[in-house]
């Protein structure tokens, strides 16, 4: 779509240049960098609220939208005794970016029905935050009926905090595709109400809750993932529940194990995983090779891409790639040249055809490998 494509009383001067709005989002989303970032959020929020943004530009942005929470300049904390409004009693001390962009959206329904993205994040709050994130996320899913995607970083946000802002999702069951949010410990009842998921990322919550205090897990789920990210270091009996559920769906898989033991019982050979990714703080396979995890690799005949952060590289684990294995990436600090040179010259793999060293490794392996293509 372009400016020309749009209502008069949106559509940009006709001076103006008509840029694809696919193209304008892909410039700021690489301008802004890492969606963790503050910078990222600051500099989206600024394109949706700056007069000086052209119609069309604003209308791309409003496909993805994000609300910061952080500590209020000049908290009146003596005030908080007079305050019956639980809202308006985290307002004394919480400021959030979000209020005129949600009344942005309630007074413009034509770019509210373009927003399919929220979210969130928690900066440097000295208090917990639990009505200002609900009534937000409630009032866009109320507002914006195309809704698909949602994350919240779990690194910023407490247990408590993800049950607050993640009753919305429950109450009201919007078509989630999306969702990136920490391992909180009524995750599984969430879960529960998304039975349009596709793509799950999981990462730690500030006081990282683990099995021990998980609620019981279901036999099944009402979705199949093609994508899991499971950013935990401890794996357990809910990544392996997801792993089942999704067994005849999952193409993409990323995991963060503490070693090698930890993964092998939960990778029970998923047919249709194309995608694998391992990293680790420390190297997942030593001198010796974690048989669980060869036989996993092995028995995932339509893997084409295969990536180790992190990770060393004995020899078993090269002579038991999956025959089909297209694009190998690897950490050159942890992977012996002689290896990967055996990989580039007498590995009878022939579908692979790119080996992408991320961190470290030889010029003189780089030339040897331009030398064979």
């Amino acid at each position: 779509m372009t400016s020309a494509e749009l209502p008069f009383y949106l559509a940009s001067p006709a001076s103006s240049p008509c840029l694809p709005v696919e193209l304008l989002t892909q410039i700021v989303e690489e301008v802004s960098g890492d969606r963790d970032k503050l910078d990222y959020t600051t500099l989206r929020h600024l394109c949706l609220t700056s007069k000086s943004i052209l119609p069309f530009a604003r209308q791309a942005l409003y496909r993805d939208i994000s609300i910061t929470f952080r500590d209020a300049d000049g908290a009146q904390y003596e005030d908080r005794a007079a305050t019956e409004n639980l809202t308006d009693f985290e307002r004394l001390f919480i400021s959030s970016d979000g209020d005129r962009l949600q009344e942005r959206l309630r007074e413009a329904p034509h770019l509210a029905a373009l927003t399919t993205g929220i979210s969130l994040h928690i900066a440097s709050i000295k208090e917990s935050v639990h009505f200002l994130t609900s009534n937000a996320i409630r009032n866009i899913l109320a507002t914006c009926p195309n809704i698909t995607r949602f994350r919240t970083p779990g690194g910023s946000v407490l247990d408590d905090e993800a049950i607050s802002l993640t009753e919305p999702f429950q109450q009201s069951a919007p078509r989630l595709a999306h969702l990136h949010i920490g391992l909180f410990s009524e995750i599984v009842d969430l879960l529960a109400q998304l039975p349009t998921l596709k793509h799950l990322h999981l990462d730690k919550i500030q006081n990282d809750y683990g099995d021990s205090t998980m609620p019981a897990l279901r036999r099944s789920y009402p979705f199949t993932l093609i994508s899991l990210r499971w950013d935990i270091e401890n794996l357990g009996s809910l990544f392996s529940s997801l792993l089942q559920a999704s067994s005849a769906s999952l193409v993409r898989l990323r995991c963060f194990p503490t070693v090698a033991s930890d993964l092998a019982p939960h990778l029970t050979a998923p047919s249709t995983l194309t995608h694998l990714e391992l990293a680790a703080n420390k190297p997942i396979f030593g001198d010796t090779c974690d048989s669980g995890i060869l036989d996993a690799l092995e028995a995932s005949p339509h893997l084409r891409t295969l990536r180790l952060s992190g990770v060393s590289w004995p020899l078993a684990l090269i002579s038991r790639l999956p025959t089909n294995l297209r694009v190998i990436y690897c950490d050159g600090s942890q992977t012996d040249d002689e290896m990967l040179e055996w990989v580039l010259l007498e590995d009878p793999h022939v579908a692979l055809r790119r080996v992408v060293m991320e961190e470290g490794g030889s010029i003189e392996l780089e030339e040897r490998g331009a030398e064979h293509g």
